[in-house]
């Protein structure tokens, strides 16, 4: 009897870790494909008919899609708004096997990555599917709609660095200076401030 429970324990266990794998994790929530809306997916042969997939769905949620001559034209101040796609299939015959789907932006930083396990018995094009199925339904699980702002806004605290130290302390001394009444020229050579910069201390 002891023995009964203990495999009913370790059964339910098991499809506990089953259905969590299959849930959209919690780095890939965190990365936002609402930043984004160009998809341009690396000419890979289209194995398994996955590219033509891919590109399928995107289209169905929103992108836009784009050849590899088609984002070489895009304007430049668009393509912040592209991710880049690949995929990738280990065919294993009689084995579980992995599909995984990248996306990076322009500067080769992945925005979202899956790769989902299933079964090949009956073919390997069948098994590219199972995965790819559990990745699309991953990604409707992000709920896409395109928000520009989030891109101009990573990209925004990226280029405002804080004030370097040398700077701020440049500052304290030209604030000193001008509080003791000294002329601004004698500030600007001291400091290496502006004139502009000492005007609105």
């Amino acid at each position: 009897m002891k023995n009964i429970k203990i495999l009913c324990l370790l059964v339910a266990v098991t499809f506990s870790t089953i259905a969590l794998a299959n849930q959209p994790t919690a780095s890939n929530v965190g990365h936002k494909i609402n930043g984004y809306k160009y998809l341009c997916m690396e000419n890979q042969g289209n194995k398994y008919d996955l590219e033509d997939k891919f590109n399928s769905f995107f289209a169905s949620i929103g992108f836009t899609i784009l050849s590899e001559d088609d984002e070489e034209e895009l304007v430049e101040s668009e393509k912040k708004y592209v991710l880049y796609g690949t995929y990738e299939h280990n065919a294993v015959p009689d084995a579980l096997n992995n599909t995984t789907l990248t996306l990076r932006n322009k500067d080769g930083k992945i925005v979202f990555s899956s790769t989902k396990e299933s079964a090949c018995f009956i073919s390997v094009k069948s098994c590219a599917n199972k995965g790819s199925d559990k990745i699309i339904n991953e990604i409707k699980a992000l709920n896409y709609s395109f928000d520009p702002t989030l891109v101009d806004k990573k990209k925004k605290s990226e280029t405002d660095s804080p004030q370097e130290p040398a700077k701020v302390e440049k500052i304290k001394l030209a604030r000193q200076m001008k509080a003791d009444g000294m002329a601004t020229e004698q500030i600007e050579k001291y400091t290496g401030l502006t004139s502009e910069e000492i005007d609105k201390l």
